[in-house]
């Protein structure tokens, strides 16, 4: 006889990793390695009970590797830029662990995100080379000023494998001083 074991893995999966020690399932381990990464260890027994009643015990171990993701940094200040130009510095954002997908929001109080512009706007990090767990992805963040005046706003970077979202805030001031043009 032939017995198929799977594992299943599923976004609920991710909530074992909030959870108090004394919360989480047993067989359920949180696992930090030296090197940043993280692991949920999922170990349970499988017990197969035999016509002649025998039993025989097989453990079985999973390993969930768990994505975690930075920026180089947490805040742009475009400074004076003249209006109707567009102005554009680089973010890196990383991600170590399990491949990630993600998607950037632009949120302003004062409903300044008009101004700024993050290209790409969504996409995978996935390492390229084998046995590498670690990748990034450069980030185009733009500013380009309506008015003369200050704006602010946060860029809001979210993947469904990381519970908090990343946050960079973003400011810059609108001027038609002729010293900020770039012709």
């Amino acid at each position: 006889m032939q017995v198929k074991v799977a594992f299943h893995c599923s976004l609920s999966l991710l909530d074992l990793v909030e959870q108090e020690d004394e919360e989480v399932s047993p067989g359920v381990t949180l696992i930090h390695s030296a090197s940043g990464e993280r692991k949920l260890r999922f170990q349970q027994n499988l017990l197969i009970h035999y016509s002649n009643n025998s039993l025989q015990t097989v453990p079985l171990r999973a390993h969930l590797a768990l994505a975690t993701m930075r920026l180089s940094t947490d805040s742009i200040d475009f400074g004076f830029c003249y209006v109707g130009q567009t102005q554009t510095k680089e973010v890196n954002l990383y991600s170590h662990g399990a491949h990630a997908y993600w998607k950037s929001l632009i949120e302003s109080d004062e409903g300044d995100s008009h101004a700024f512009s993050v290209t790409p706007d969504s996409g995978l990090l996935r390492s390229k080379e084998l046995h590498v767990n670690s990748c990034s992805q450069c980030l185009q963040i733009g500013f380009t000023p309506s008015e003369h005046r200050e704006f602010r706003a946060t860029v809001v970077i979210q993947s469904p494998l990381v519970k908090t979202p990343l946050t960079l805030q973003l400011q810059g001031t609108g001027s038609f001083a002729e010293v900020y043009s770039s012709n």
